[in-house]
């Protein structure tokens, strides 16, 4: 009976793990492939029509990854902790189940509900938090984003300014 208890938790653990493999590098993987096709058409954009905001590009967005990386390791604590919350969640879910001829014959129902609404309780604490983090780390980065294409657009608006830009060049850039 032990080890069919131990299996059980360990084949939670695992869907667990699974679950937040998936939500975290596939879904990342994918959504890098397609960034990474948009930087290189813009890389080349930016190329024909003018390499000094070409430069200006890089400079930005080399800025913008070292202090996305930043927020990025800040979110690993986060979800280290959910992770670990949610494994104590299913095994305290999966003793309560196990028990359940134990907790109906000592009538102890009571005592059972108060532990899964604690831990229940705990669990969605952490993925508030976890979730509260992720948002604010999406919008600073939505935030930053805009404010790179706003600063873009006013440099190439100088630019054309100065004539060293024309305004067709100007709207194929944005």
């Amino acid at each position: 009976m032990a080890s069919i208890k131990s299996q059980l938790g360990n084949i939670s653990i695992i869907t667990n793990d699974v679950d937040m493999i998936a939500n975290t590098y596939v879904n990342a993987i994918l959504t890098m492939t397609g960034t990474v096709v948009t930087i290189i058409l813009v890389i080349v954009s930016i190329i024909y029509i003018d390499v000094t905001l070409l430069i200006l590009v890089i400079i930005i967005g080399l800025c913008y990854l070292l202090f996305t990386s930043r927020l990025s390791k800040s979110l690993s604590t986060y979800k280290d902790e959910w992770k670990k919350t949610l494994e104590q969640y299913t095994t305290k879910i999966k003793d309560l189940l196990s028990g359940y001829e134990v907790i109906r014959d000592f009538d102890l129902q009571d005592k059972a509900i108060e532990m899964f609404d604690k831990v229940s309780t705990h669990t969605g604490e952490k993925k508030k938090r976890l979730s509260i983090k992720v948002d604010n780390l999406n919008n600073i980065n939505f935030i930053i984003g805009q404010a790179i294409v706003i600063m873009i657009v006013f440099v190439s608006s100088y630019l054309v300014t100065i004539k060293q830009m024309t305004v067709g060049e100007l709207i194929a850039l944005v």
